[in-house]
C-alpha cells in the first residue's frame, strides 16, 4: 500500500526516528572563511521560516535569512511574507537564543532526513506549526544581550509589497520560454530577409539547389581543398553561378552578404554567449572547378529544425526552390 504524496515534494512525520521529510539537498552551503572571532562578533538573525503547504516551520540562525531561505531544497515552499526574523548584536547571542528555542519546543520537533535516509543539514530544526506562537512570544520577550539590555524586534523577511514583486518575477521556465519566443521572432524576420535577398539576387544570376552527396574517397596526394570537397556530408547545396563576376554597385553589397558567415547566423535562445548563435550553413566557398560559382553548404535539417522557429524557417527556405 502506498500513501498519497504531500502537496509539496516532501513529506513529514512527527517522530524522532530516521523516517521523516524526504528532502534532497540541491547545493552545498558556501563556507565563510573569515576568522572565528570576527564571525561571532557580527550581527546575526534568528529566523522562523514558515512552510507554505505543510504545518511546520524552521528555527535557525543566519546573517542573511532571506538568502538562507532561498538556498533550502524546498525554497519554493517557504512562505516568505509570513516568515519572521529577529536581529541580535552577535552570532554568539543568536546561537544562544536558537538553542533555547530548540529546547523549549523539543516536544514539537520534526525530524527531516535525506532521500536515502541519511542525516540532512538543518533537518532537526523543523517544528510543528503549533509551536510558532510560542516561538514568537519567547523571542519578543528575549533580551538582546546577556546583560538583559533591550528587547528583540521581530520583522518579516519580506513585506507584502516585496512578496507581490517577487511573485511577478518570471521563473526560470518562463524566462526560457521568453528567450525562445524572442529568438523565434528574430529568426523568422532574419529568414525573411535572406529569402528576399536570394530572390533579388536571382534576378541577376542563376541560383540552383541540390542535395549534397558524399564524394568518393580522395586519392593519395590530393590537395586539402579537393579532400574537403570530396568529403561533403549529406545535406543541401546551394550554388550561386557567376557571382564572382558581379561588380555592379547595386548588387555588390548582396554579394558580400552571401560570403559573410554572420549573415547566416540565427538565434538559439541559449543563455551562454558562446551558444547564442548557430549558422544556417556548414561551409561557404567557391567551387574549385568553377571559380565563379559560390557554394553554400546547408546545415543538416534536424539541426535547423531544433532552432527557435526552425519549422517555419524551413518552410520559408523550401518556398525558394521549385519541386
Amino acid at each position: 500500500m502506498h500513501k498519497m504524496m504531500s502537496k509539496s515534494r516532501f513529506s513529514w512525520q512527527m517522530q524522532r526516528t530516521s523516517t521523516g521529510a524526504v528532502c534532497k539537498r540541491r547545493h552545498p552551503a558556501q563556507r565563510d572563511h573569515r576568522p572565528l572571532s570576527e564571525r561571532q562578533a557580527q550581527q546575526c538573525y534568528v529566523y522562523l521560516l514558515v512552510h507554505k503547504d505543510e504545518p511546520r516551520f524552521k528555527i535557525g540562525v543566519s546573517n542573511q535569512p532571506l538568502m538562507r531561505a532561498q538556498s533550502l531544497p524546498e525554497s519554493g515552499q517557504i512562505h516568505l511574507e509570513n516568515s519572521l526574523q529577529a536581529l541580535f548584536p552577535s552570532r554568539v547571542r543568536a546561537h544562544q537564543v536558537e538553542r533555547g528555542l530548540h529546547r523549549l519546543l523539543d516536544g514539537l520537533r520534526l525530524n527531516v532526513v535525506a532521500e536515502d535516509g541519511g542525516a540532512w543539514g538543518g533537518g532537526t530544526e523543523w517544528f510543528a506549526i503549533e509551536g510558532m506562537s510560542y516561538a514568537v512570544n519567547i523571542l519578543q520577550n528575549t533580551p538582546l544581550t546577556d546583560n538583559g539590555d533591550g528587547l528583540v524586534t521581530l520583522s518579516h523577511l519580506i513585506t507584502e509589497e516585496q512578496a507581490q514583486e517577487e511573485s511577478k518575477r518570471p521563473c526560470p521556465r518562463q524566462r526560457r520560454m521568453r528567450r525562445e519566443f524572442d529568438a523565434a521572432q528574430a529568426n523568422l524576420a532574419h529568414m525573411n530577409q535572406i529569402v528576399k535577398t536570394l530572390r533579388r539576387l536571382n534576378d541577376e544570376l542563376t541560383i540552383t539547389w541540390r542535395k549534397a552527396e558524399r564524394g568518393s574517397k580522395p586519392k593519395e596526394g590530393a590537395s586539402e581543398k579537393v579532400k574537403v570537397l570530396l568529403t561533403v556530408v549529406h545535406g543541401e547545396l546551394v550554388c550561386l553561378h557567376g557571382i564572382k563576376d558581379m561588380w555592379e554597385p547595386e548588387v555588390l553589397s548582396i554579394r558580400y552578404q552571401m560570403c559573410d558567415s554572420m549573415f547566416w547566423m540565427f538565434e538559439t535562445g541559449k543563455v551562454r554567449a558562446d551558444q547564442r548563435k548557430h549558422s544556417w550553413l556548414k561551409r561557404i566557398q567557391f567551387d574549385w572547378k568553377d571559380k565563379s560559382t559560390l557554394l553554400l553548404c546547408v546545415e543538416d535539417r534536424s539541426v535547423l529544425q531544433a532552432l527557435p522557429g526552425g519549422r517555419a524557417m524551413l518552410r520559408l527556405w523550401d518556398s525558394l526552390w521549385a519541386s
